[in-house]
């Protein structure tokens, strides 16, 4: 497993580092223009986020969005509607291996593997949660649309639709969608029974317009997944090929189709179907995910990576997502995507999480479709500990922002000198705000996916949600970088509280590093006196250590500001290039999990706000 707490393995950042010209010398020359790209805010927060992962992997800011570019992923609806208790793979191999292999006990007996049920391949991130909570729904928007993703495609194979969970979903996404955010669109993807499915859907969803401002549109009308081939009532049929544009299911075991919809493509290269390309994160075509002597490709699993033989599992790295750095590599390049240009990238999966424990025919335990952390095909976060963390999330970010984006300009910046504290009109004058979910800081109270009274089930809650931070804006003059927050609702104070309205900032362009979370190399903490502590990141204790006081701070009302020395961050003069998290109520500053849980982070998870790019 990967230590919990991910760090640059680098020496502890020198005191001496601290000074402004530390870096004077490294400070990269740009030619500035321009800009004149005329995006909305939220437009410009999605552009211009950056990070790095565990693995040292990073991404900057982007200019602007390809219109002809699309990415999509397939999203899971079932959480609390199949699960009578909470079984998981991951933490069975450790504790009771024996049950988790047993194929002898009947359906439904009491055993800490029962067969016919349906098993987690790890712990989520965010807990084995109910597909309707709304606290892991608006963690889901925020992160897909920081991301980039354009639709999600629900998984309704198996002709159930959750409509409570749809309802639930669209309720939330319509909140986000209303603050001007740019939510992922939604689509179903139906394959079994598949005229009774879209009938289904039909009623509830589709009779009206009522719902278009949520739906995927392809040709100007809701894309919808299916097999005509199942349908035997013509007149039906006729009247959805006018409602919507269908795509036809395309299974991996059957022969491809150009004009088809992929769920998955087994064959690596992926098939091209007329510019539209699968890619996932691992792959089972042979079917028992948990038989791993068979033709299973797990996340590490590599067929053309430097440095790794063909083949290879890589059991020990799978973390890095081998297996689907190479799905993107047929993205982009010409010679393995047929010489046809991709502009629609969909990307199996980010929450199934579940599969059901049989025994297969030759007496073999057997579950479909995934296993373990190794053999299972989400991007979902894990907790960091027993996981995979967030890397798969960043790597689709990543390569996302490489497929649908043009590349980062440097652009011109004005100086703002900032009297903080007075309402200063100069901040008018700084272009953009960096926008943050209002709302995503809310309690959390749900029942998990369990049944009451059967094993795992408990209420999940949180109630850490304190400040919710919306608004962002960042100036900088020769001596200084001035920071405005704004939140939702007048500023709660709590006297004491080191986690109060805290800055994370990283400082990419310092000779020596020993950055947080791969990325934030000072920690800035208003300290009840009106000047702000600064400190740093020690990777030999995992501890935030005072460096200094310097600079100030002044709140009221919803708004708080602050000026820090660019000495105190070791920023050479001209134009500064930073990067910037603005927390309020974190539980452990030293946990990089915690930014995608407790409080608000703005922006969420391992993201930053990438300022003078």
């Amino acid at each position: 497993m990967k230590a919990k707490r991910t760090i640059i393995p680098s020496v502890v950042l020198l005191a001496t580092c601290l000074l402004a010209s530390c870096n004077e010398a490294n400070r990269p020359s740009h030619e500035r223009i321009e800009d004149n790209r005329s995006l909305t805010d939220e437009q410009f927060t999605v552009n211009s986020l950056a990070a790095t992962d565990a693995f040292g992997r990073s991404f900057s800011s982007v200019s602007m969005a390809n219109p002809e570019k699309e990415t999509g992923m397939f999203y899971s609806l079932w959480h609390g509607s199949h699960e009578s208790g909470i079984y998981d793979v991951t933490e069975l191999k450790e504790t009771n291996p024996t049950a988790l292999w047993d194929v002898t006990s009947g359906t439904g007996l009491p055993t800490a593997s029962p067969l016919g049920q349906y098993h987690y391949f790890g712990r989520p991130l965010y807990g084995y949660y109910d597909s309707r909570d709304p606290w892991v729904l608006a963690r889901h928007c925020e992160l897909f649309t920081m991301a980039g993703i354009d639709y999600l495609v629900f998984d309704t194979t198996n002709s159930v639709i959750y409509t409570d969970v749809v309802s639930a979903l669209i309720e939330v996404w319509r909140k986000f969608a209303a603050q001007g955010f740019e939510v992922p669109k939604l689509a179903f993807y139906t394959n079994s029974h598949s005229q009774i499915t879209v009938n289904s859907l039909y009623g509830i969803w589709f009779q009206d317009d009522s719902y278009d401002d949520v739906w995927y549109m392809v040709d100007g009308k809701p894309m919808l997944v299916t097999r005509k081939e199942d349908f035997t009532d013509l007149e039906r049929l006729a009247l959805y090929e006018e409602r919507f544009t269908l795509k036809s299911s395309q299974w991996p075991d059957e022969r491809m189709q150009r004009d088809a919809f992929p769920w998955m493509n087994w064959d690596w290269p992926q098939f091209n179907h007329n510019g539209t390309m699968s890619v996932s994160i691992a792959q089972m075509p042979g079917y028992n995910a948990a038989n791993q002597e068979e033709s299973n490709y797990g996340r590490g699993y590599t067929r053309a990576t430097e440095g790794y033989e063909w083949g290879e599992q890589n059991l020990d790295e799978y973390e890095k997502g081998l297996n689907f750095e190479e799905e993107w590599r047929t993205v982009f390049d010409e010679e393995l995507n047929e010489g046809k240009e991709v502009n629609n990238v969909f990307i199996t999966q980010w929450n199934e999480w579940m599969a059901i424990k049989n025994r297969a025919n030759n007496g073999d335990m057997q579950m479909v479709d995934g296993f373990d952390l190794i053999y299972s095909r989400d991007a979902e976060m894990t907790d960091s500990e027993t996981g995979y963390g967030d890397g798969f999330y960043l790597q689709i970010a990543r390569n996302l922002r490489n497929f649908a984006y043009e590349d980062g300009e440097h652009y011109l910046l004005d100086h703002q000198s900032i009297s903080i504290g007075t309402d200063d009109p100069k901040w008018n004058e700084v272009e953009y705000t960096y926008r943050d979910f209002e709302g995503d800081a809310q309690f959390r109270n749900f029942e998990n996916a369990a049944t009451a009274g059967s094993p795992g089930y408990e209420v999940y809650s949180d109630l850490t949600a304190r400040n919710d931070i919306v608004n962002t804006k960042i100036a900088h003059d020769n001596d200084n970088i001035y920071v405005r927050v704004e939140t939702s609702a007048d500023i709660i104070a709590s006297s004491g509280d080191e986690s109060w309205m805290n800055l994370f900032i990283g400082n990419p362009d310092l000779e020596e590093r020993s950055a947080y979370a791969d990325n934030f190399d000072f920690r800035i903490v208003p300290n009840g006196s009106g000047t702000l502590d600064v400190l740093t990141y020690d990777a030999e204790t995992n501890e935030w250590v005072k460096k200094e006081s310097a600079g100030a701070y002044v709140y009221a009302g919803d708004v708080i500001e602050y000026r820090i020395p660019r000495g105190s961050l070791g920023l050479a003069g001209g134009d500064p290039h930073l990067l910037l998290k603005v927390t309020d109520h974190l539980v452990d500053p030293t946990d990089v999990d915690d930014f995608y849980v407790s409080g608000d982070s703005a922006p969420i998870g391992r993201l930053a706000y990438e300022y003078a790019h």
